[in-house]
């Protein structure tokens, strides 16, 4: 018996992470110009779709976030502009705008956290809950998580598999 989901995290660790990325702990590379180290990823999972959210930090530009979801990587930073709308208001393919972009919203999730590993700079706990908003705008996202107490909003492009691995190396 897997009391303490040991087995699940060894599952998660061995089929989700390992098939989906070739990105590791440790790994650097340069977004923009920017230096990044990825200190930690979180395996998040819904019952429409499953993620990797990789957590990215630079000395000079604080912390970042790589996403891995459904074959494509998007880039993230975290924004303190608010969209025009409230978006726990609004529905799949509704539109809103965030810092003069009109994006539609791709889809609403419930997700729960299936697996982390790293030196995360939030605490959580495996299975916690949140909801996720993803929106579109050409090959810019925005991306809003709802947490029982917070609200907050990442905007970033998207970027091909082959170059982000390419850009990350040991």
């Amino acid at each position: 018996m897997d009391s303490r989901n040991e087995f699940k995290a060894l599952y998660a660790f061995t089929h989700v992470h390992s098939d989906s990325s070739q990105l590791r702990i440790g790994m650097q590379g340069n977004v923009q110009g920017v230096d990044f180290t990825i200190t930690a990823f979180i395996i998040y999972s819904s019952k429409e779709s499953e993620w990797l959210q990789f957590q990215l930090y630079s000395a000079t530009h604080g912390y970042a976030k790589l996403l891995k979801k459904d074959g494509i990587y998007l880039f993230l930073r975290r924004t303190h502009y608010l969209p025009n709308h409230n978006l726990w208001l609004l529905k799949d393919a509704d539109t809103f705008i965030a810092q003069d972009k009109y994006f539609c919203i791709e889809s609403f999730y419930f997700s729960e956290i299936y697996y982390a590993a790293g030196n995360l700079i939030e605490s959580i706990k495996q299975g916690q809950r949140n909801k996720q908003c993803f929106a579109k705008s050409k090959n810019h996202w925005f991306q809003s998580i709802h947490r029982r107490d917070s609200v907050e909003n990442f905007i970033g492009f998207e970027m091909s598999g082959k170059l982000v691995e390419g850009l990350f190396t040991i």
